[in-house]
């Protein structure tokens, strides 16, 4: 009687005793998660193992060149796992590209690889971590499959009579077997919800807009000899946050370093229907199938940029991922904050960044907004940027930092060589505090545009 207790209580605490990792129901692609619109998001902790640990995710892709970004924030970052961490894509032909990463961060990464092919099917996510015995947790998140599908109106019960009652490539390291392309079939991703067709951003008039602090994107790009582009809208917050863009591509081809990458692009100050040139890319790393280009953007003031992807390989077609990190997150339109009563508050579960304009006085006009500050010593800044304007004096335009009735800081904008103002301050403090942001603007009948941004949130 004892002995038998005694073998049903070991047998349940058997799950107790098996590491999480051994009893996940997706470490082969026989028993990969399907992910939808509905369910598009998944995390987990992958301990390693120096044979390799996988989970692997399944996404029913409806081809025709759609652009669906896959984004994966890790912890340890790349600067920890190096290669020998991070996801891979397999498709109905087999393998299909490895994920990007776009900082050498050691405490958290991100990681992202589009799928734009012609080619219909069940796609394989393979995140992998190669490192024995170190967790890897990591939040997966898949975009562009469609709009959710909406549930089902109740249906009526028939009559009856009765009674009522959703960087850098990274392969395995060398002396790993590398892990087999996912077999086919596999256990059914959702179908595909009906999805628009790839946006034509082309010109610069169908720009996309990057509207997350990190943002990813991609898709294909057929080259030519005198170029083909893509283009996407960027926010910088200014406030010398930096803002890195890493562009992911294959095939790799015969001075595809030279012909391959992508330009930043800023308002010309003397000639608002003309651009100048703010920054390049450069190759940062290749492997035998794919190669990175990067470029890293910091500055005191913030603005909005134009990216201009670029391939000029005659008549080859890559297929690229964007990574952008750094940037505002949704600018929104300030709309009328010249009363404390109306301010905007700017915070991450709202918006961190607004656009406004007002008209000033030689008595002083205000705009205002509140930012509830978390306190923990944690470095923020405030920036505060004009566009270029030769009638604002010194002195004129700026904020001011109120904690409650007490003004804690003023920041006055200074002029850069584009003529913007720009003013910042950096709140770094134990307490936690609603933070007032009163933006001044002291130029007689000078209608002022600017753009204010909080950053180390």
């Amino acid at each position: 009687m004892f002995r038998r207790a005694s073998i049903v209580l070991l047998l349940a605490l058997v799950p107790a005793l098996v590491p999480a990792s051994a009893l996940a129901v997706n470490d082969t692609n026989a028993t990969a998660q399907p992910m939808d619109a509905a369910h598009n998001t998944a995390s987990d902790t992958l301990t390693g193992n120096s044979g390799g640990a996988y989970r692997y995710f399944a996404i029913n892709y409806p081809g025709g060149g759609v652009p669906v970004p896959i984004t994966m924030t890790a912890q340890p970052g790349f600067g920890t796992g190096g290669v020998a961490t991070g996801f891979k894509v397999y498709g109905p032909t087999g393998f299909v590209g490895d994920a990007i990463v776009n900082d050498h961060s050691t405490t958290s990464s991100t990681y992202a690889f589009t799928i734009a092919h012609t080619i219909a099917g069940t796609y394989y996510v393979q995140v992998f971590n190669y490192i024995q015995g170190m967790p890897l947790s990591f939040q997966l998140s898949v975009g562009g499959l469609g709009a959710a599908p909406q549930p089902a109106a109740p249906t009526a019960a028939p009559a009856s009579s009765a009674p009522a009652g959703e960087p850098i490539p990274a392969p395995p390291p060398p002396e790993a077997a590398p892990a087999p392309a996912p077999a086919a079939p596999a256990p059914a991703a959702p179908p595909p919800a009906p999805t628009a067709a790839a946006p034509d951003n082309t010109t610069p008039e169908g720009a996309i807009v990057l509207s997350q602090t990190t943002s990813t994107s991609g898709g294909t790009l057929p080259g030519k000899r005198d170029g083909n582009f893509n283009y996407f809208w960027l926010d910088y917050p200014g406030g010398n946050t930096n803002m890195t863009i890493t562009l992911g591509y294959s095939p790799l081809a015969l001075n595809s370093d030279q012909a391959v990458g992508f330009k930043v692009y800023r308002q010309d100050p003397s000639d608002p229907t003309k651009a100048q040139v703010a920054g390049e890319s450069s190759e940062t790393g290749r492997n035998s199938s794919s190669a990175t280009e990067g470029f890293t953007l910091n500055q005191g003031a913030a603005e909005r940029v134009l990216l201009q992807v670029f391939n000029y390989l005659d008549g080859i077609t890559i297929n690229y991922t964007l990574i952008v990190s750094g940037l505002a997150g949704p600018v929104v339109d300030a709309g009328d904050v010249s009363t404390p009563d109306k301010a905007l508050t700017l915070a991450p579960n709202a918006q961190l960044a607004a656009r406004g304009n007002f008209v000033g006085d030689k008595s002083g006009r205000f705009n205002y907004f509140l930012f509830p500050y978390p306190g923990g010593n944690k470095v923020v800044t405030v920036t505060v940027t004009s566009e270029a304007n030769a009638q604002i004096g010194d002195g004129q335009f700026g904020f001011n930092l109120w904690d409650g009735t007490n003004r804690v800081g003023t920041a006055a904008g200074g002029v850069d060589q584009r003529g913007r103002r720009t003013a910042s301050l950096t709140i770094n403090q134990g307490d936690a505090k609603l933070f007032g942001i009163q933006v001044y603007n002291y130029t007689p009948g000078i209608d002022v545009h600017y753009t204010i941004a909080i950053t180390g949130i």
